[in-house]
C-alpha cells in the first residue's frame, strides 16, 4: 500500500508537470533499491511502475474527455503526451477505440 500511495503522489505530481518519473527517486524515497521496487511493485500492483503510469494517465484521460467534455488535444497534453498520434495510437490500444469515437459516442 505504501508503494501504491507514493506513485500515486508521483503520479498526481507527474500530472501537475511538477516532476518527471523517476523510479530511482521513488525507490530510495522508500529505502530500496531499484530492482527490489520493481520486483515488490509488480508483485502488488501486477503492471512494472512505468505501465502502472500509463494506465493511470489513460483512465483520466478517458474521464476528461467522458465528464468534463475536452477535446481529444486538449486531453493529451493535459495529461502529459507531447504527441497526439502516441496518444491515440496508446489510448486505443488500452480502450479498444479511438478517442475521437470515444467523444462521438458521449
Amino acid at each position: 500500500m505504501i508503494v501504491e500511495n507514493i506513485l500515486s503522489h508521483q503520479l498526481t505530481c507527474q500530472l501537475q508537470g511538477k516532476i518527471t518519473y523517476a523510479s530511482e527517486d521513488i525507490a530510495t524515497s522508500i529505502n530500496m533499491s531499484q530492482s527490489n521496487f520493481f520486483k515488490h511493485f509488480k508483485s502488488v500492483t501486477s503492471f512494472t511502475p512505468l505501465q502502472y503510469i500509463k494506465i493511470q494517465r489513460l483512465q483520466l484521460a478517458r474521464r476528461l474527455l467522458k465528464f468534463d467534455n475536452q477535446d481529444v488535444t486538449g486531453t493529451a497534453f493535459a495529461i502529459g503526451y507531447q504527441s497526439l498520434s502516441q496518444f491515440s495510437n496508446d489510448y486505443s490500444k488500452y480502450f479498444g477505440i479511438n478517442p475521437s469515437l470515444e467523444i462521438k459516442k458521449i
